[in-house]
């Protein structure tokens, strides 16, 4: 699968989008999906290229995606200007969605935020319940 990028995305952006990626494989990502393959790149600091990163799923739907730094950018972009379905516009998870896209610092991003965001990279929303609820409490992230 080959990667796009946009034109003019810094290289502090595509680590911190390969670091997205990072974090949702390091996870295994939620029950709806299975990682078929990935692929990321983080470079030294002293090294001049620049990080990237892919991945292809298969997800509860039976359908097969690739995800692109691109894919993830754009997913970034959406919950960061609201309106996302499903997703609250005030929530905790909004504003660290927003505060690192807009400091392209991965720092406050988890494993359960990073599936969350490769979802509406996918669906264009969060679509599966993650993480499942404990204790028979209704908590998320995205609420």
């Amino acid at each position: 699968m080959a990667t796009t990028t946009t034109t003019g995305r810094t290289p502090q952006r595509a680590e911190f989008l390969t670091l997205i990626v990072i974090a949702a494989v390091d996870s295994g990502l939620g029950p709806w999906a299975r990682i078929r393959q990935h692929r990321a790149v983080l470079p030294a600091p002293e090294d001049a290229a620049v990080a990237d990163a892919s991945l292809s799923l298969d997800a509860a739907d039976g359908a097969a995606y690739p995800i692109t730094l691109d894919d993830i950018d754009r997913a970034l972009h959406a919950i960061s200007a609201g309106g996302v379905p499903d997703w609250d516009d005030r929530s905790d998870a909004r504003m660290l969605v927003r505060d690192a896209d807009t400091t392209d610092d991965a720092t406050d991003i988890d494993a359960e935020l990073a599936d969350a965001i490769i979802q509406v990279a996918v669906f264009g929303q969060p679509v599966y319940e993650f993480p499942r609820r404990p204790l028979g409490r209704a908590w998320s992230w995205l609420a």
